[in-house]
């Protein structure tokens, strides 16, 4: 992950291991946050997340799965054989009602698992095709794929 994302802009290449598990524990609070009223707006009423969120929550948290499964190999085998990465455009098939909960699961599960991590875990790398990847990568993609939907959910627009 070279370059930032061309759609939602998002760059990888700063985010160090401590900032990606600040980012993965906020995921399910920013995306229940969504479409909820201004605290400070006595008039709002609350709304239950749309099928646009729960559908974005379901897509970030099937990518943070991927990739907390692809992290996970890296840091206890010995250079294993990836699938490819999460697609962040692909829209998950439902929107089921649970899907924050699946993200929050799925983003707490990536985030404990690098939080215990020394920094020489960082650099050990799996294989995708001919190219090595390292556990920073697929740590920074499980933190893209939860940016990315939460863009497409609306969030900062």
């Amino acid at each position: 992950m070279a370059a930032p994302c061309p759609d939602c802009g998002f760059d990888a290449a700063p985010l160090s291991p401590p900032d990606a598990v600040v980012a993965m524990r906020s995921f399910a609070r920013r995306f229940a946050e969504i479409g909820q009223p201004d605290p400070d707006d006595d008039d709002a009423g609350v709304d239950a997340p749309t099928a646009e969120t729960l559908g974005a929550a379901a897509a970030a948290a099937a990518a943070i799965t991927t990739s907390g499964e692809q992290l996970r190999r890296v840091l206890v085998e010995d250079s294993p054989a990836l699938g490819p990465a999460p697609d962040v455009d692909a829209a998950p098939t439902t929107a089921p009602a649970d899907a924050i909960d699946r993200l929050r699961t799925a983003a707490e599960g990536v985030a404990d698992l690098a939080a215990g991590q020394p920094a020489s875990a960082w650099t050990r790398t799996g294989r995708r095709g001919e190219q090595d990847v390292t556990a920073a990568d697929l740590l920074r993609e499980a933190v893209h794929a939860g940016a990315h939907e939460l863009r497409v959910a609306g969030e900062g627009r």
